[in-house]
């Protein structure tokens, strides 16, 4: 088993250069993870009982069947970023936290290395065929390559030799001609990265510094019966704190009336670009939810949890969370708006996802306060919440969602041509739209939104999705079947109808 590490990582290697030489990401992945993940199952099935190592295969895993899918640029980076991840998670299997795994992958990127060279079979061990093999062609490889050093160099300083030369390399290209034509540059540097790849999964390592990062970390908050702070300056730092937040949450109600009567139910657009309201406002409300947070951490940072008669405190946090909740859903609402009259966008889309992690952290800050949790608990929940939910935003082809969305909502809300024709390839089918239809959405944008003497014209659009159509129907059937992936696959069937 010890030295079954090595030809199994050798075979993987070769078949990541088959799969990905000159090729783009496709179903190629989801074969190649298929294969890794077998080899994981076999040689490290011990750390399948660990959570952290089947939170990051899902998510391995999950996110190759969406590249296959939508094959969009989030889904092969949450894929490529879940692997980074089940690396550390397999050096160090009894870490819980997202931030933790995090640190064990970037030490793991060096330390597996390490491991694969000190771990490599001794020539005297090499007693299976397929081992010496490999062992011939490793000894073999120098002499080789400055014999061919030599032999260039002499063939250009003497005619008669260069005539040998042209023999010798005929003799060799005879024999070995398909192989020479098949290993390049670019397949050698392919082949190399499949071993770093297959190396960083396959014998993962971790330190005991890492591994004992974790070490004295409960979930739950110990009382120290105020050996650091006296129970007199505990009552005094509870005092400021309830005037802090009583004080606080009197604003907040302020706040959350005015949006509530602003937004919620009483918003009227003037017909400017909503800036401050949806750019500016969002983010500073964002900022005050996190100070927010930071602030409830610091005063239930210790023994201010025990303190006894801390009621009105408690209740007053509760109702400052509860607020910053509400705060977080008219920011929500503030992104409804201004989606309703200006379309989709990545950062609009983005802006729901950054809400629902937000929510949760206030949730969980009120889950410590309420039963004494560590900062610890809050960094394990939330990183874990965090990392589904940028692995859950690949779970949809947003591309898709906001060609067909935008144009669907023309006569309701402004159309950025020089953001959709920017959207990739599977879009295509919903970005082709007549010149009729875009001459008439520009008439009522113009009348309703003003002139923009900076916006695409209907024109230049529609001349720059024809070119991309063009482009994108001669070049689709040049790919591999291993290139192959359903969104592109379909909007090629659904452009050549």
């Amino acid at each position: 088993m010890k030295y079954s590490r090595h030809l199994i990582a050798f075979i993987i290697a070769l078949l990541f250069s088959w799969l990905f030489f000159k090729r783009s990401a496709g179903i190629n992945v989801l074969i190649f993870d298929t294969a890794l993940l077998a080899a994981i199952f076999f040689l490290q099935k011990e750390k399948l009982q660990s959570n952290s190592v089947r939170l990051f295969l899902f998510g391995v895993f999950s996110s190759s069947i969406f590249v296959v899918l939508h094959n969009s640029a989030w889904s092969i980076f949450i894929h490529h970023f879940s692997v980074f991840l089940l690396g550390g998670a397999l050096a160090a299997s009894h870490l819980k936290s997202v931030v933790s795994v995090m640190v064990a992958s970037f030490a793991n990127a060096f330390l597996s290395i390490r491991e694969y060279v000190s771990t490599r079979v001794p020539r005297t061990e090499a007693k299976h065929p397929a081992f010496r093999v490999l062992y011939a062609l490793r000894i073999s490889a120098i002499p080789l390559i400055v014999i061919a050093i030599f032999g260039t160099l002499y063939a250009n300083a003497s005619p008669w030799f260069n005539s040998f030369w042209a023999k010798v390399q005929s003799f060799f290209y005879t024999i070995f001609g398909d192989l020479l034509n098949m290993i390049s540059f670019t397949w050698f540097f392919t082949f190399v990265l499949g071993i770093l790849i297959t190396v960083y999964l396959l014998f993962a390592k971790s330190t005991e510094s890492v591994d004992k990062m974790e070490e004295d970390q409960p979930d739950e908050l110990a009382n120290s019966n105020y050996p650091k702070l006296g129970p007199d300056f505990l009552k005094r730092e509870r005092q400021i704190a309830i005037l802090l937040f009583a004080s606080l949450n009197l604003m907040l109600f302020g706040q959350n009336i005015l949006d509530l009567t602003h937004v919620w139910f009483g918003f009227n657009w003037d017909g400017e670009y909503l800036k401050q309201f949806v750019h500016e406002g969002t983010w500073l409300l964002i900022v005050s939810i996190l100070l927010s947070a930071v602030l409830l951490l610091y005063y239930f940072r210790g023994n201010q949890n025990f303190l006894e008669n801390n009621k009105i405190l408690r209740i007053l946090t509760y109702v400052f969370i509860a607020q910053n909740m509400f705060l977080a859903a008219s920011v929500a609402v503030r992104n409804i708006w201004y989606i309703d009259y200006f379309n989709l966008a990545f950062k609009r889309i983005g802006v729901f996802f950054f809400l629902a992690a937000v929510l949760y952290g206030l949730y969980s800050i009120y889950q410590k306060v309420a039963t004494q949790k560590t900062i610890y608990f809050l960094m394990r929940k939330n990183s874990v919440v965090v990392y589904l939910l940028l692995l859950f935003i690949s779970f949809a082809n947003w591309d898709n969602i906001i060609a067909h969305y935008n144009f669907a909502h023309a006569d309701k809300a402004y159309v950025h041509l020089s953001f959709l024709e920017k959207l990739n390839d599977s879009a295509l089918p919903y970005l082709n739209q007549p010149i009729d239809t875009l001459e008439k959405v520009k008439q009522e944008q113009d009348a309703n939104y003003g002139r923009d003497k900076y916006a695409l014209s209907p024109e230049d659009y529609t001349a720059n999705i024809a070119s991309r159509i063009d482009r994108f129907v001669e070049k689709y059937p040049e790919r591999d079947w291993l290139e192959w992936n359903y969104a592109d696959w379909k909007a090629y069937y659904a452009l050549k109808k």
